[in-house]
């Protein structure tokens, strides 16, 4: 005839396989998932800024994290001023990022600025590259921050990029994949200025490639073959 258990030693028994089997994989959740748009409209917004309205309509205004390039009087000059302006960045968006992971916020708009008019597009070579140096700095710390919070935040970054937005995001998404920076999975581009051959590159450089969206005829490269229409 079979032994009766004990009381004592079935409730240990119990206790032991709830602690250790049954609610831990009852309560365990893995990283916040959190979908973060980097989104750039280009030239002449850098004086309107937010009374545009987000790019990303889903998005309500406290969970907009606007970033603007600098003003001419404290334009970065050498490399030590742009790191120390992306620097800058990073801080502002760890602390946003994290307190929107923290407190279960599901979408982000990063909202870059740029500081250029139409005649810095025509007619100022060096205002282009200070773009792209800008539109750099806020992709490498976005990948700092996104690879900082991998713990405890799964971020998923999407560009969405128009008109000059677009030309600068051609230009930088290759350099920032070359050195491991490179934040985003993929890139809309709408009526982007960016070389076709460049927008292919970046196209390329992405996990999930991009996709090209045009409001008129004259929007979108002669050819990106590796970019969904």
């Amino acid at each position: 005839m079979p032994r009766r258990l004990d009381s004592r030693k079935a409730a240990s028994i119990l206790w032991w396989v709830l602690t250790t089997a049954i609610l831990p994989s009852a309560f365990a959740q893995g990283p916040h998932k959190l979908q973060v748009y980097w989104t750039d409209r280009g030239i002449n917004n850098f004086g309107t800024g937010l009374s545009n309205g987000p790019v990303i309509g889903g998005v309500p205004a406290a969970n907009q994290i606007p970033i603007w390039m600098p003003s001419d009087g404290v334009m970065p000059r050498t490399d030590q001023q742009w790191s120390a302006f992306g620097q800058s960045v990073y801080n502002t968006l760890k602390l946003k990022l994290s307190g929107a992971a923290q407190n279960g916020t599901n979408q982000v708009e990063v909202r870059t600025f740029q500081n250029i008019a139409t005649g810095g597009y025509f007619l100022d070579s060096d205002r282009q590259g200070q773009v792209d140096r800008f539109t750099e700095e806020v992709g490498k710390a976005l990948m700092r921050v996104k690879t900082d919070l991998s713990e405890n935040a799964n971020i998923s970054v999407v560009g969405v990029a128009g008109s000059n937005g677009g030309r600068a995001f051609s230009e930088v998404i290759p350099k920032l994949a070359q050195a491991g920076s490179n934040p985003l999975e993929s890139v809309v581009f709408v009526d982007s200025r960016g070389e076709a051959g460049k927008t292919q590159q970046a196209c390329l450089a992405l996990s999930n490639g991009c996709s090209i969206r045009t409001t008129g005829p004259n929007g979108r490269p002669s050819s990106c073959p590796n970019c969904r229409r």
